[in-house]
């Protein structure tokens, strides 16, 4: 079929081009920088926060990180606190089984991949319409099939980035945390990386959506910055505005917005991550063929 093969070689193309460019290279590090510098932060803070309890307890103090977590971990308190930030008692109770190492990881990934997302693929499109080398490409193939192409690509491109910012971060952990049970937490790294990259797909649609309304760059990088926030807050205030006479909004406004998915990506069982993560792949589509809808249209 014409449009399926048209979709793969575009997004052929937009990897070996990003490889061609150096731009590959670049998300790769970028990735990999910000996961080990946000993690090697969390391990350096939580080793004060341990050398604190032991003086406070009357304990020896501990003279590396790591040593106090896995006792923590099983506490009341800490149970308790966790069920207030996530919100549910089911969901912590099956994260209590998964290395904490893992589930801090998993935090990370799906606080900082959507700005990365947008940070890199935002200007995508927009580039090639700044540059006018879009008009060539679309005397071969349809517009729709190349955004969707783009979309592949990066997304591919991403989840390579993810999986190599887990092992990195395995890496750091393993040299710096004593005691740790590393094929668990290996194990556990992966798995969020890939639930941070399902989550991570609707801001991608959200990003290549929002350049194809530009052709400056820079434009469509404040644009989708901008955007991010924007479904952030709605996630937001959608989650905490459920009860009243304008929950069933709010409760519709939730289902159009990622956050509104991503606690099912935190479950164990698999019924619910497939069905959050058919919602999010199907939020990227809707954002980007909304975007889509402004360049179909476009004399170019």
């Amino acid at each position: 079929m014409k449009l399926v093969r048209d979709i793969f070689l575009v997004a052929r193309h937009e990897l070996a081009d990003s490889v061609k460019s150096r731009r590959a290279a670049v998300v790769l590090i970028l990735y990999v920088s910000v996961a080990l510098l946000a993690c090697n932060g969390f391990i350096t803070v939580l080793h004060r926060i341990e050398v604190e309890l032991s003086k406070t307890l009357g304990l020896p103090e501990a003279s590396e990180p790591g040593t106090v977590i896995n006792t923590l971990w099983q506490s009341k308190q800490f149970r308790r606190m966790m069920k207030e930030l996530v919100g549910s008692r089911e969901v912590v109770e099956q994260l209590m089984s998964v290395h904490p190492m893992a589930l801090i990881y998993g935090w990370l990934v799906f606080s900082l991949t959507p700005p990365l997302v947008m940070l890199t693929a935002s200007p995508r499109i927009s580039e090639e319409l700044g540059s006018g080398s879009i008009k060539y490409v679309f005397l071969r193939t349809s517009r729709s099939a190349w955004c969707v192409g783009k979309f592949i690509g990066q997304g591919l491109m991403t989840v390579v980035a993810l999986t190599l910012s887990a092992s990195a971060t395995w890496c750091l952990v393993r040299y710096r945390l004593t005691g740790m049970e590393g094929l668990a937490a290996a194990q556990g790294m992966i798995v969020y990386s890939w639930k941070g990259w399902l989550y991570s797909l609707s801001f991608l649609g959200l990003a290549l959506g929002v350049s194809q309304l530009t052709r400056s760059p820079n434009r469509a990088m404040a644009v989708g910055f901008g955007a991010w926030m924007g479904v952030t807050i709605l996630g937001v205030m959608s989650h905490n505005l459920t009860d009243g006479s304008w929950g069933p909004l709010w409760q519709g406004v939730n289902m159009l917005v990622p956050m509104g998915h991503r606690l099912d990506l935190w479950r164990v069982d698999i019924a619910h991550q497939l069905e959050s993560a058919a919602f999010l792949v199907a939020l990227g589509f809707v954002y980007m063929f909304t975007g889509h809808a402004f360049l179909a249209r476009r004399d170019l």
